[in-house]
């Protein structure tokens, strides 16, 4: 065991001596938005990972502490529908053109609210035979993210625009210089602000 722990350090130390820390240039161009084909790619697979996640979990809250129909209505019922709705939307939502992926993303918020609603609901209801409250805490978080993403698809994919900043006149205010176009200078060296 000294042996091979003393090896070790002799591995790990000449490997340390010669490091030095390396610094990446500054990129010169950043993207600023991604494809219809690449949102709607990402959207698909988050969408049905939570229809995957949404079933499994009705699934074994039901079976918990013995399957009832009551419990299966309680549990696996909210989170089937969600997944059913999540599954056919996914169609449109995985087509890459925006128009066709309006009505997906549209039906996919709303069966991310539905089951983010009966998440909270589980939240605040007391039920001695449900599972504990921290798992459905967890899944309620999930379940936001998953409305995040379909509705944050709707600005990423282009469907919806956000609004452009006022183009009128720019306000002065005594004291302070007037920001004009060509104030910044976009290919600065973001390392000289450090100096």
């Amino acid at each position: 065991d000294d042996m091979v722990s003393a090896t070790w350090i002799a591995v790990v130390a000449a490997t340390c001596q010669g490091f030095r820390p390396v610094v990446a240039p500054a990129r010169r161009h950043v993207a600023r938005s991604a494809a219809v084909e690449e949102v709607s790619l990402a959207a698909t697979q988050q969408l049905v990972s939570l229809a995957v996640v949404a079933v499994a979990e009705g699934a074994w809250s039901t079976t918990f502490n013995g399957a009832t129909v009551d419990k299966a209505v309680k549990y696996l019922g909210p989170s089937a529908a969600s997944a059913v709705i999540l599954v056919a939307a996914s169609g449109s939502v995985s087509s890459g053109v925006a128009a066709s992926m309006t009505p997906g993303l549209a039906a996919s918020s709303v069966a991310c609210l539905g089951l983010l609603a009966s998440y909270i609901r589980r939240l605040f209801v007391e039920d001695k035979e449900a599972p504990p409250k921290e798992l459905v805490a967890v899944l309620a978080a999930i379940a936001f993210f998953g409305l995040s993403t379909a509705l944050q698809s709707f600005f990423a994919a282009g469907i919806v625009d956000v609004p452009a900043p006022f183009d009128g006149p720019k306000p002065v205010v005594d004291g302070f210089p007037a920001l004009t176009e060509g104030t910044f200078q976009e290919d600065a060296d973001p390392s000289d602000a450090l100096l």
